[in-house]
């Protein structure tokens, strides 16, 4: 089987677009937007502040003191979507499943919080799992700079790998596709 490399993500949303238009004939009719993986998003890094002046008539106005301070971050999100998205088209993949470990909020009035949190109970588990060739692939998304692997998802690293599985860390596209075609 040969797998074609995508250069960038824009190469690879054509294909990806392709691909739903060939496998649901619907969207041909239809004509949704394309399908776009922007990998970085808006973060706000200081509020805007403002306070609620009164002219000389008496009305009052909003007058912003400073405006809201926002810079570009890498969107983890998004480029889980594109891992999956990859797995599904160019390999065929049935099986891929992104995985949530987060807990969730559970509400209580009486609480002096409004509820407490309940911690999720897959801890360490990867982000995204597919069966690919009969193999458990397992793949936790590291998109930005800082993000580190913890202890409990080291040690589900070496479970799959004793397992006889493929598991390994996704930072950029280029370096995905790698693993990919270096594990088929």
């Amino acid at each position: 089987m040969s797998i074609p490399h995508f250069p960038d993500v824009t190469t690879f949303e054509q294909f990806y677009n392709a691909y739903l238009d060939r496998t649901n004939p619907i969207r041909l009719r239809v004509k949704p937007e394309p399908t776009r993986f922007k990998l970085t998003k808006r973060k706000v890094v200081k509020k805007r502040i403002e306070e609620v002046r009164t002219d000389a008539n008496g009305i009052p106005h909003v007058h912003v003191i400073s405006p809201v301070v926002t810079k570009e971050v890498p969107d983890t999100n998004q480029f889980t979507k594109l891992i999956i998205a990859y797995f599904e088209s160019v390999l065929g993949c049935n099986s891929v499943r992104r995985i949530s470990s987060e807990g969730r909020f559970r509400p209580n009035k009486a609480h002096p919080n409004g509820g407490t949190w309940l911690p999720g109970v897959n801890n360490g588990i990867e982000d995204v799992q597919a069966i690919v060739n009969g193999r458990l692939v397992a793949v936790e998304v590291k998109f930005t700079r800082t993000d580190r692997m913890r202890p409990e998802q080291i040690k589900r690293m070496n479970e799959v790998k004793a397992d006889g599985g493929v598991y390994f860390v996704a930072r950029e596209f280029g370096e995905f596709q790698d693993l990919i075609k270096s594990i088929l």
